[in-house]
């Protein structure tokens, strides 16, 4: 698939009401058409209607000004320039952070209900976890956990945003995750892993199948 031009967040307004992120379905390959733009507003109404299904990209509503993506293997994150998060996609290991009632799959984005009044720097999502960067530099980590990426000395899943309390005092600037894995940046240029090992992708020179529940450097 050929790269889609979209307007950046200078471009529209905080407030608009209609998606600005596309989605395509799992269909059959096909080049997107040849520009995306921002599509004018709908008379009477602020949503642009809906697209139909196949392989042309879907606007996804309600999530405004985003300039920060990311995605597990069936999960989804939108970031928007004030730090707002929205969550979207597979929930069954609490991936979407939405706590002990969320539901189990979320068709539509959601924000995240821990992190409503925290503003959110940028956030990545493993196989079928999340790690999110917020104001300050803390990093919160929720999801899947069988091989420690999440960070906090165990392998219990996490069905919503957990501090990261061994990187409390290291402000996090950047965060990546893999399938099972979860490599953090601080502010001072220091790597920080946790998660599976079984192929020596957190770095350390360990030997195989080295797992690390906490971060390491």
């Amino acid at each position: 698939q050929s790269p889609v031009a979209l307007p950046t967040p200078e471009d529209w307004s905080d407030d608009c009401e209609w998606g600005v992120v596309p989605a395509w379905s799992s269909g059959a390959a096909r080049a997107p058409p040849p520009a995306a733009t921002r599509p004018p507003p709908p008379s009477g109404g602020g949503r642009a209607p809906a697209a139909s299904s196949g392989d042309a990209p879907l606007l996804v509503p309600d999530v405004r000004s985003v300039c920060g993506l990311a995605a597990g293997v069936s999960h989804s994150a939108a970031l928007s320039a004030k730090g707002r998060l929205w969550m979207f996609g597979d929930n069954g290991d609490g991936q979407l952070g939405l706590g002990d009632g969320g539901a189990r799959r979320i068709s539509g984005p959601q924000r995240v209900p821990a992190l409503v009044s925290v503003k959110v720097r940028t956030v990545a999502c493993g196989g079928f976890f999340t790690a999110a960067v917020v104001a300050g530099g803390g990093m919160v980590t929720f999801g899947a956990n069988e091989c420690g990426q999440l960070g906090h000395g165990g392998r219990e899943a996490e069905r919503a945003p957990r501090l990261v309390r061994a990187l409390e005092g290291t402000p996090i600037a950047q965060v990546a995750c893999g399938a099972c894995h979860l490599v953090a940046l601080s502010e001072t240029g220091a790597l920080h892993v946790c998660g599976r090992n079984g192929d020596g992708e957190l770095g350390t020179g360990d030997l195989v199948g080295a797992n690390a529940e906490l971060p390491r450097r």
